[in-house]
Parts: C-alpha cells; structure tokens; sequence
C-alpha cells in the first residue's frame, strides 16, 4: 500500500529516468567548473567569463551612459534604453556599478506601481 501523497512525482524531486540524468551532467558540469581557477563556479550554465567578458563589459557601459542623466527608470525601460538585453542582466549590471572596482556609484531604488516593480536611478557624483 503506498503512502497518500507519496505517488505525486513533483511532491518528493523525484523526476523521469532522462530528467535524473540532466540534474547529474548539470551537477557534474558544475563540479568541474569548481575546479577550474578563470570560471567563477556559481555563474549560471553557459557563462564562461573569459570569453563573456567583453559582452558584459559593453552592457555595463551602455547601462552606465544611459544612467548617467540621473532619471528614474525600471528595469524594462533601461532594457529598452540600450536596445537589448534582459531584466536580470541589466540588474546584474546596476549591481557592478556599485562596486569600487567599477567607479563605486550609488544606485537608488523606489517602488513604484503595483507589485515589486521598482525604478532606478544612478546619483550623478558632485
């Protein structure tokens, strides 16, 4: 007799044969970037940082032109502003701005609208 409940699949992690297969290469491939001393081990599958350096650098500063005026601006709106890109990445990018390594600006957040949308703004430096 088996357990009520204990028969859902998505209850307990337990996946198809193919779906178990996927997390071990997933979990392997991260072991093996663990071990490797140019890729950050937590950057998501396919980021390999050597190569999407100068990517990431190109947004950075598109982001950090378009910011530089000092208007509010959601996240969808600086994606539209740089004509590209996604949400996270751009949140990504406001995040490094500040960092000292990357000029140490300041990055205001509010609220606005409903939910958790918000809007940033970068303080132009005195």
């Amino acid at each position: 007799m088996s357990t009520p409940g204990r028969d859902h699949p998505t209850l307990f992690g337990e996946a198809s044969e193919s779906e178990q297969e996927r997390r071990i290469r997933v979990r392997d491939e991260f072991a093996a970037r663990a071990h490797r001393a140019d890729v950050n081990p937590v950057a998501p599958a396919g980021v390999d940082l050597p190569e999407d350096r100068p990517r990431l650098a190109t947004q950075q500063a598109k982001v950090a032109r378009l910011m530089q005026d000092g208007e509010w601006r959601t996240l969808a709106e600086i994606v539209v502003g740089i004509e590209g890109g996604s949400e996270t990445g751009i949140s990504a990018r406001l995040r490094d701005l500040r960092k000292p390594k990357n000029g140490g600006h300041i990055i205001d957040r509010r609220p606005c609208g409903v939910g958790g949308l918000h809007e940033y703004r970068l303080v132009p430096k005195t």
